[in-house]
């Protein structure tokens, strides 16, 4: 008499246990990259590096863009990160689910405030500590 009482609630776990394992996401399309990108660059060529048609078709295929410098980021300016700013806007504005990681350490003072914003918004980090 006891199981009979019971049986609707194992019922009901086994219907959920069967909806839980058919409800899964692998039947998603392609179009969910979770790719990783790094791209190194430096302040005398990451103009051309960024405006590339090559980069562009890898660039459209990942969701995540480290970009690490040759040089280091003092060799920066400020017309030279207000450029680097400009033109990743213009390469997040393609793709808005794009994230930036990676930290900028420019010479304390040389990037804008509107420069620093606009990348921190982009998911970077400006003079992180380490």
């Amino acid at each position: 008499m006891k199981i009979f009482r019971k049986l609707p609630i194992i019922l009901t776990l086994a219907g959920l246990t069967l909806f839980i394992a058919c409800n899964n996401d692998d039947d998603e399309t392609l179009e969910k990259h979770n790719k990783v990108m790094v791209l190194s660059i430096n302040p005398y060529t990451w103009g051309t590096t960024l405006q590339t048609e090559k980069l562009d078709s890898v660039y459209a295929l990942c969701d995540t863009l480290y970009l690490e410098p040759e040089t280091g980021w003092d060799h920066y300016n400020k017309q030279r990160i207000n450029g680097l700013v400009t033109s990743l806007y213009g390469k997040h504005s393609k793709r808005p689910n794009m994230k930036g990681r990676g930290s900028f350490d420019f010479t304390p003072g040389v990037a804008s405030e509107e420069d620093s914003l606009k990348l921190i918004s982009l998911g970077y980090s400006i003079n992180a500590k380490k």
